[in-house]
């Protein structure tokens, strides 16, 4: 599967499960966009052309 203009942000706070989700996407053919907390993420967002946000719904804040 080529993903070549598919844009993921994947935000969640624990570096471990954040770089394997984004290694694993990247891996596949993603352009992954990182961020470890929501005030992150939105500056991502308020920036960049994202297609699909992973994001962990338990983190802090």
């Amino acid at each position: 599967m080529m993903a070549d203009s598919e844009h993921i942000l994947v935000v969640d706070d624990h570096p471990d499960i954040r770089d394997a989700l984004a290694r694993y996407l990247k891996e596949h053919g993603y352009r992954v966009t990182t961020a470890d907390r929501a005030q992150s993420a939105r500056q991502v967002l308020d920036t960049s052309a994202i297609d699909l946000v992973v994001l962990d719904i338990m983190m802090p804040g």
